[in-house]
This record gives structure tokens, C-alpha cells and sequence, in this order.
């Protein structure tokens, strides 16, 4: 062999040997210091050096978490809620920072405490709870359930739940008219009747005229017709003592609500349950029942209703009795 053959075998040894260590897959036993799942990540991912470098510059690097979003504006009464998104993860194999953005929600503005926080459930006006005075509230659990509001303002019975006030008119009582209005001036021919009798059977439901207080109750009194003689058939004693509910209405007179009007119920049997002197009673609810007490050939009602200026008494029997139906709702 020449020494010119020599030279030339040599040289593509070292050729050969070179273009191996450049371009052919790495051993599979050799690791990475940097990347996290060694040189397979280094030489796939790596951004850097050949697949000889210990697994590229840092494998893919981590991705940086961003903020999380606003949490949304909470409703009145609470506060916003909290912002839930989370920041990105690491990059595979990477040294990336992983991400950690949290945000806090909105305030909400300033909550409003329910008016029906720590009262009973059921209807109240609003005045009586600072919902305003033309509102009724119905609470439950707390919190308010519904509002109305009132025409006619709203009233507070004694017993049950608060209610819208009704019209300021007179509801008429039950039964069928068998006595009329005569009075002031009375004819002179037939004695003064300052009300209407309806005649019902006994214990026939009375409601109340219109929303008002009660301002008298009367009990116990037996009927007496027979009691006398003549055309008048009731001893003096008798004709003064019957059972009796009144009341003041809380309108004023439906004509004039400058003056006081009160309704008179007279000869009941009894009063309704919870009804006494300083019940308020809405118009409708039920006061009495219908019996014969007193001067009376039979069950009926006496109805009579009586307007004077405000804060007179209430007299009876007198001019100041009105016609009943004057005042009757259309």
C-alpha cells in the first residue's frame, strides 16, 4: 500500500466517524440535567444546543399563569363573590413559575338590610316596619316576599295580619229592611226611627261596615218584648237594655272625612271572637251575629249611623243619626 492509499483510508475514518457524532439518534441511556423527563424532552423540546446538550436550554418552559377574571358584583345584601379563575400550569419538562393569578370579586356597593329582617312572618305595613306608609310587606323567613301597594292606605287589625284599608264607603248590613229611616224631623204621625232594622235569622254572621275601631261592646242582655202593655210592648227599663257593638270608623265620615262616623249595631245575640272595646276591625271581618236582645219582636238588626264633628262624642238617638243608605258603596 502506498503511502498516498494510506493518507486517503485515514481520512474517511475520520469523515466517517465525524458525520455519526453529528447527525444519529442519541444513545437512549444518556439523561438530561435540565429537562424534567430527561433527553427525550431535551431533544424534542429543547430550544437550544444539539441533542448532545443535557436535555436543550430548559425543555419547554413553563407557562406563566394569568390573573384570574373579576369575580361578578354581588346582589344587596352580599358581598361579591370571588374571582375563580386559576393561572396556567408549568411548562412540560420546564422550569417556567406556575402561574398563581387569583382575583378578588366586586364589592356588590353597599347592601340594604331587608326591612322584613327579625319580624314575624306575614303581611305588615310598611310604615310599621320602614318600608314606607302606602306599602304592605308580607315577610317570611326574614326577608321580604312580596309588596302591595295601597290605594287607601294600609291598617293594622288587632288580631291577624295587617291589610290594605278599604274604600271609605259603608257596607250595608245583612238581612231584609223591614224598617226604614224616620227621623229629624220625625213624622208626626209615627215615631222617630233613627236607623234601619234588617230582619235575619239568629246568629246570621254581622260584618263591619267599614274599616274601624271598636268603641263599645254591650253584653248579656236577654230579650224582654212583652215586658209591658200597649202598643209598645217593652217596659221603659227594657227599651234601655239591649247587646250592642259600635264602631268609629277610621275614614271619617264617607261624605265628609272631616268629621267622625260611627255605626251602630244593635239587639246582636253576641260579638265575635277577639272582639272587644279598642279591636280594629277591617271592613267585612266579622263582629256579631244577629239575635233579638232587649225590645225586639224578633231577630234583626238595628243599624244606625251617626255623624258629628271630630273628636265629639258619639250621642245616639239624636239629629246627628244619618240614613245608613246615604253611605252605602255604589
Amino acid at each position: 500500500m502506498t503511502s498516498a492509499l494510506r493518507y486517503w483510508l485515514a481520512l474517511s475514518a475520520v469523515v466517517a466517524l465525524a458525520c455519526t457524532e453529528a447527525g444519529g439518534e442519541p444513545p437512549p441511556s444518556s439523561t438530561a440535567s435540565g429537562g424534567a423527563a430527561g433527553l427525550v424532552e431535551g431533544y424534542l423540546g429543547g430550544s437550544a444546543g444539539s441533542e448532545w446538550a443535557a436535555g436543550g436550554a430548559a425543555g419547554v418552559a413553563g407557562g406563566s399563569g394569568s390573573a384570574g377574571t373579576s369575580g361578578s358584583a354581588g346582589t344587596p345584601g352580599g358581598g361579591g363573590a370571588a374571582g375563580a379563575a386559576a393561572g396556567g400550569s408549568a411548562g412540560t419538562g420546564g422550569t417556567g413559575a406556575t402561574g398563581g393569578g387569583t382575583a378578588t370579586g366586586g364589592s356588590g356597593g353597599t347592601p340594604s338590610a331587608d326591612h322584613c329582617a327579625g319580624q314575624k312572618d306575614g303581611a305588615h305595613c310598611g310604615g310599621s316596619i320602614g318600608a314606607g306608609k302606602g306599602n304592605l310587606v308580607t315577610c317570611g323567613g326574614g326577608v321580604t316576599k312580596a309588596t302591595k301597594d295601597c290605594a287607601n292606605g294600609c291598617l293594622s287589625p288587632t288580631l291577624g295580619d295587617d291589610v290594605c284599608k278599604s274604600a271609605c264607603c259603608l257596607k250595608k248590613a245583612p238581612g231584609s229592611l223591614v224598617r226604614g229611616y224616620n227621623a229629624c224631623p220625625a213624622s208626626p204621625s209615627a215615631p222617630a226611627h233613627y236607623g234601619i232594622d234588617y230582619s235575619s235569622a239568629k246568629g246570621t254572621e254581622i260584618p263591619a261596615g267599614m274599616d274601624a275601631t271598636v268603641v263599645k261592646v254591650v253584653t248579656g242582655h236577654p230579650n224582654c218584648w212583652g215586658s209591658a202593655t200597649g202598643t209598645i210592648k217593652c217596659s221603659a227599663s227594657c227599651m234601655a237594655n239591649y247587646n250592642v257593638v259600635r264602631l268609629k270608623s277610621l275614614c271619617g265620615d264617607p261624605k265628609n272625612p272631616n268629621r267622625d262616623f260611627y255605626i251602630e249595631y244593635a239587639h246582636v245575640n253576641g260579638v265575635a271572637k277577639g272582639i272587644k272595646q279598642g279591636s280594629v276591625v277591617k271592613k267585612g271581618e266579622i263582629i256579631a251575629y244577629v239575635g233579638a236582645s232587649g225590645c225586639a219582636s224578633g231577630p234583626h238588626i238595628h243599624f244606625e249611623t251617626i255623624s258629628v264633628p271630630k273628636g265629639a262624642s258619639a250621642p245616639v238617638r239624636t239629629c246627628a243619626s244619618v240614613d245608613p243608605t246615604t253611605r252605602y258603596c255604589n
